[in-house]
């Protein structure tokens, strides 16, 4: 059984630093152009495993149909999540290459709307987010399955989300603490459960990410500066 690296340790205890909350420089528009629509899915639409872009499309912050640039990628991590430049262009780069063309990338799976003829940079076919297994998106993650456990890795699955849920107890919130506590159980529950388990250079910064970026899906108020999971959930976020 291999523990939880140190580094992703520091990975969560970074993200958990509160950041002070300024209500004008930081209100992100969800109305106008920035509504919230679906993805109209006979036009060929995509959406995929992560929550963050399916929500950055839906609002129109990135490209509405899931085929994304690059650029547009990082810069809608930045502004909307605030994720760090450096990284939002890491993370943005990174999955047009090995899940794209160089260019673009479908944040779900592979898509007409992407010639699929010609391979990605590294010679892979640009298959989207959904067909990046263990090149970005990984396994143990926080609420999606293992792909060789349950033949797929893009769906939410409400066991996993409800064990995450119910971390917060009596308290009624979430902690980082609990957020690691989560990040520790998926990660022994699939070494435990699946044959095929790997942790590849690369998908295991990605799905540590994934649980270090639930504070960045919170909506900000100056009584819950750490976040609030708003919407069915009602779930805040607190150190």
């Amino acid at each position: 059984m291999r523990p939880m690296s140190c580094a992703s340790l520091v990975t969560l205890a970074t993200l958990a630093t509160a950041i002070p909350f300024d209500a004008k420089t930081q209100r992100i528009s969800t109305s106008g152009v920035h509504k919230f629509m679906p993805p109209d899915w006979s036009a060929g639409h995509v959406r995929g495993p992560c929550p963050a872009l399916n929500a950055l499309s839906n609002h129109g912050h990135m490209s509405r149909d899931g085929v994304v640039h690059w650029a547009e990628w990082a810069r809608a991590t930045n502004e909307v999540y605030g994720l760090g430049r450096e990284l939002a262009f890491f993370l943005a780069v990174y999955g047009v290459f090995v899940a794209g063309n160089g260019t673009h990338c479908s944040i779900g799976g592979a898509t007409p709307l992407i010639d699929t003829s010609i391979l990605g940079p590294l010679g892979l076919p640009p298959g989207g987010l959904t067909g990046s297994h263990n090149n970005y998106e990984g396994d143990a993650s926080p609420c999606r399955c293992d792909l060789y456990k349950c033949g797929e890795a893009h769906r939410l699955h409400v066991d996993l989300f409800t064990a995450l849920y119910d971390l917060r107890g009596y308290k009624g919130y979430l902690t980082y603490d609990d957020i690691v506590t989560h990040r520790i159980a998926r990660r022994k529950d699939s070494e435990n459960t699946n044959g095929y388990f790997t942790a590849a250079v690369i998908a295991p910064i990605a799905a540590t990410g994934a649980f270090s970026f639930i504070q960045l899906f919170g909506n900000h108020s100056e009584e819950y500066p750490d976040g609030w999971l708003d919407g069915l959930f009602r779930v805040p976020l607190r150190r």
